[in-house]
């Protein structure tokens, strides 16, 4: 039977396979402690550091790492806690109005009052005759005709009955927000319909990331 030479058997022995041996058999080092004393990693700051203190480092970033991420899930915890209060409170307000134009108002209060925005408007889009739908003034000032052409910058999204989000183009926000369209950097614009009633509401803000 042949043997092989100490030399030869150290040819075999590679980065790779002393790492496969050290996670194979992580307690190791519990057995040759002596090897921590002497065993040592180049450190950024140009400083050789031992084993066990740069396993104490791995460790306290780690500790920094979880203590951070934790923070952050508790942030967003609260925030989400935050918002699901001022959703219950928003859902009250509308179970509550009686009539459309108290929906509408208070819809419109809440949104900048509680949800911080900046700019709110609503359109309601109606067949027919405006004035003899909508009870009060301030309610026939929200409406648009059905088959005016402003509403054709608008169509892919009533189409869809689905919100966008993002920046507008600028004829659409001259037409959602005629006196603050130069302000507006970012918004939602939200198509309603329900049981025959259709209506665009527009949510912009001043910061182009906020939708």
């Amino acid at each position: 039977m042949s043997v092989e030479r100490p030399e030869l058997l150290a040819e075999h022995i590679t980065s790779d396979s002393v790492a496969e041996y050290l996670s194979r058999h992580p307690d190791f080092f519990q057995h040759h402690t002596e090897l921590l004393k002497v065993l040592y990693i180049p450190h950024p700051s140009g400083e050789a550091v031992s084993l066990v203190a740069k396993q104490l480092e791995i460790l306290r970033e780690e500790n920094r790492r979880l203590l951070k991420n934790y923070k952050d899930l508790v942030d967003v915890g609260r925030n989400n806690d935050a918002v699901l209060r001022k959703m219950h409170t928003l859902v009250l307000s509308l179970m509550e109005a009686t009539t459309l134009e108290q929906a509408i108002t208070s819809l419109t209060d809440l949104l900048q009052s509680n949800f911080s925005t900046d700019f709110v408007s609503m359109h309601i889009i109606l067949d027919g005759e405006t004035e003899n739908v909508l009870p009060s003034r301030g309610m026939r000032d929200l409406a648009i005709s059905a088959d005016n052409h402003a509403l054709q910058l608008f169509a892919s999204i009533l189409e869809n009955n689905q919100p966008q989000c993002g920046q507008a183009s600028q004829e659409q926000l001259e037409f959602l927000f005629p006196k603050n369209a130069r302000d507006v950097a970012s918004c939602a614009i939200i198509p309603i319909q329900h049981k025959g009633f259709a209506a665009l509401m527009s949510i912009g803000s001043r910061d182009e990331k906020r939708f």
